[in-house]
Parts: C-alpha cells; sequence; structure tokens
C-alpha cells in the first residue's frame, strides 16, 4: 500500500467537492487544529491563508485566532504534488503540528502564507460558510478544468 501523506486543510479544500474536483476521487476528511497560528482573508482571493499567531508584518485588525479548526486529509505523494502546482505563489507547504480529533498531537502538510507575501493579507474574517455561497461553485469548476489540464 503506498503511504499517504497528512495534510491540514483550513480553507477551500474544507469543500468535499473541491477537493474530489481537483484529486479525482472523494477524499475523507477528519476534523483537526492547528495552534499558534491563524487564518486570515486574503486581500484579492476568495480562499484564506495561515500566518503564525503574532506576525509584526499583519495589521493589527486582522482576525486573531491562535487555533484554527481544520480538517486532515491523507493523500499520495502524487495527490500531495497536484496540490503543490494548484497553490498559487502567495504559499508555502511547511510541516506543523496539529491535534487530531482525538486530541493526539501529529504532524501534517500545511499550506502557509510566505512570509514575503504578507501583504496580501487583509483585516476581513474569512468564513467557510461566506466562501460556499459565494465562490464554491465556481472554484469547483476551476478545479475540474486544473485537473483535466493536467492530463
Amino acid at each position: 500500500m503506498m503511504a499517504r501523506c497528512p495534510l491540514l486543510i483550513y480553507g477551500s479544500l474544507l469543500h468535499p467537492d473541491i477537493r474530489h474536483a481537483l484529486l479525482g476521487r472523494p477524499v475523507p476528511a477528519s476534523p483537526a487544529w492547528l495552534y499558534g497560528y491563524r487564518r486570515i482573508a486574503l486581500r484579492s482571493e476568495a480562499f484564506p491563508a495561515v500566518v503564525p499567531a503574532m506576525p509584526a508584518a499583519l495589521p493589527r485588525t486582522a482576525v486573531q485566532l491562535k487555533e484554527i479548526p481544520g480538517a486532515l486529509i491523507r493523500i499520495s505523494p502524487r495527490e500531495l504534488r497536484v496540490l503543490d502546482a494548484y497553490e498559487n505563489d502567495l504559499y508555502v507547504r511547511r510541516r506543523v503540528h496539529v491535534r487530531d480529533e482525538t486530541d493526539n498531537a501529529r504532524w501534517a502538510w500545511c499550506y502557509l502564507l510566505k512570509p514575503q507575501c504578507r501583504r496580501a493579507a487583509s483585516n476581513r474574517a474569512w468564513s467557510l460558510s461566506r466562501f460556499e455561497r459565494r465562490h464554491a461553485a465556481r472554484s469547483i469548476i476551476e478545479a475540474r478544468r486544473f485537473r483535466v489540464s493536467r492530463g
């Protein structure tokens, strides 16, 4: 059996149809939390980013979450490379420590906002329900197109 890579998701990938559209299969997710970081909206994007909880370069009015609710997915190394290509130049994939649904600490990959891109941060809170209402349908179509374009 192929090794699976744990990935913490916290934004648009929480939507199961977007994961399916990108990876071509249903990808189960289980609750997980990231501590010491916060999820922020980006100025010109529909999706969020994760940054350390107290970076000096962010606006003081940005959402001050020190615990980020998200989910863990387990994907193949090939699928992880697909997501690496899908995530834009604002992000870098790093290992972080998370707590899973049984409160066990474990490591997982996570896409963090690159330090040099912190100016993209806004002072708006990011909401999954708002994303689903306003952007999910378009994001699913874009994810399918992305997967098809990669052959």
